[in-house]
């Protein structure tokens, strides 16, 4: 007798990792449905939410949304905080009262990259912008409510749709003949299909009555580069695969030269040994990825 199909619910479903999960709609005995901010206003009406999940009775929620702009999250620390924190203490609200576990997309920086090695999950928090503190807010959030929860820290997120480091770096190379790109800030560059993956491998591991690893996890992709390496391998890769005609001169510059309104990390290497052990051994090679998207 086959199993009865069960649902995902993911948040989110129109950026990176949303699409990128519901890029299949299946996994296993798993059906992918995606909620947009049309169907859930996380700033406006997070209350809405409890009546999109009774009506589509997931049996897992994937969190993929959330208020991404580093920059602006600094003059509108309040609808970041709505997004990223209040909104998700309502949805661990409606998973605790439904029983239903939650898998939740957090950022490196919650961390203020002043280690000299790669940050484990048991590494203090302490982020040094408004973006990180509201992730960070919706994190102790989920684990002061829940019990069935991951947490899965990543970092650097790119892919073929959207606003991101590698289109931006590409869409200049286009049209300039010199770029300058900061030298000093150091992290793992991840694509969206592969933190899309590893929410599969998560969902194979707690589908599994056995599952009882809840928690944090770290996931990033390799090497582990500066923002000025990073868009070095992209030019190549887009003047290799003819998206570029010229490779525009790059020249690497310190992060205070940009006058940045928020505070960034300058080196959070994620560790994802934890997930490695507990969860699947994949990995993530984002020069492997970017030719694929390139």
């Amino acid at each position: 007798m086959n199993n009865p199909e069960k649902i995902i619910l993911v948040t989110g479903m129109n950026g990176q990792v949303g699409s990128a999960l519901l890029s299949s709609n299946k996994i296993g005995n798993f059906k992918f449905i995606g909620i947009s901010k049309n169907d859930w206003d996380m700033e406006r009406q997070p209350k809405q939410l409890m009546d999109i999940v009774i009506k589509i009775n997931p049996a897992i929620i994937v969190n993929a949304a959330a208020f991404t702009n580093v920059d602006s999250a600094e003059e509108n620390f309040l609808s970041a905080k709505m997004v990223n924190c209040e909104s998700v203490k309502t949805l661990a609200e409606i998973c605790k009262e439904l029983d239903i576990p939650l898998i939740h997309i957090s950022t490196d920086y919650v961390f203020s990259g002043d280690l000299n090695r790669e940050y484990k999950e048991t590494d203090s928090t302490s982020p040094i912008n408004n973006y990180g503190k509201s992730k960070l807010a919706g994190e102790l959030a989920i684990q002061n409510c829940l019990k069935k929860y991951i947490i899965l820290r990543t970092s650097w997120i790119f892919s073929k749709k959207g606003r991101n480091f590698v289109n931006s770096i590409i869409e200049l190379g286009k049209n300039r003949s010199s770029l300058n790109v900061v030298n000093d800030q150091f992290g793992g560059p991840t694509s969206a299909i592969c933190v899309a993956n590893a929410i599969r491998e998560i969902i194979h591991k707690i589908s599994s009555q056995k599952f009882n690893d809840w928690g944090i996890y770290h996931f990033s992709g390799k090497p582990f580069v500066s923002w000025y390496e990073f868009s070095k391998e992209i030019i190549r890769i887009a003047v290799n695969k003819g998206v570029i005609d010229k490779a525009p001169v790059i020249n690497p510059i310190a992060s205070s030269e940009l006058l940045l309104r928020a505070n960034r990390p300058m080196r959070v290497t994620l560790s994802s040994d934890k997930f490695y052990a507990k969860i699947s051994q994949i990995t993530c090679s984002w020069k492997e990825e970017l030719v694929k998207i390139i």
